[in-house]
């Protein structure tokens, strides 16, 4: 095994968030040149957040689809306005997590409806 450690310095705007350095770590067993490893590993770390990146998008679409079938088709930003960016904590009293939603909060319905949806699919074994 061995260790690469990357060490790099943010540039503009983040820079003054962050002034110090940043490491990155890989540990590996392979026994390529440093920068071949540390390309493949930037590579398979895209590939990894682009695959995320995916199954979050159809998730987010199946559950519009499921909980609200008849709706037009919305654009990801729009989904996720309704249905993910909640303004409300999440509680837990008795044992038990309740999502306190505002109560003039214009997306409540289509939120408890497409819920509502996913709760009622048959559990499949």
């Amino acid at each position: 095994m061995r260790l690469i450690v990357r060490r790099t310095r943010l540039i503009g705007d983040q820079a003054e968030l962050w002034p110090d350095r940043r490491y990155h770590n890989v540990a590996t067993n392979r026994t390529v040149p440093m920068l071949t490893t540390d390309i493949d590993h930037r590579d398979h770390a895209n590939s990894a957040w682009t695959v995320i990146a995916a199954l979050a998008h159809n998730l987010a679409r199946w559950a519009t689809l499921i909980g609200t079938p008849t709706a037009p088709v919305q654009t990801a930003e729009v989904r996720r306005r309704h249905l993910l960016h909640i303004p409300g904590p999440m509680t837990r009293t008795s044992r038990r997590w309740t999502l306190r939603l505002p109560a003039r909060w214009p997306w409540k319905t289509d939120l408890t409806t497409v819920l509502d949806a996913i709760r009622a699919l048959p559990a499949r074994a």
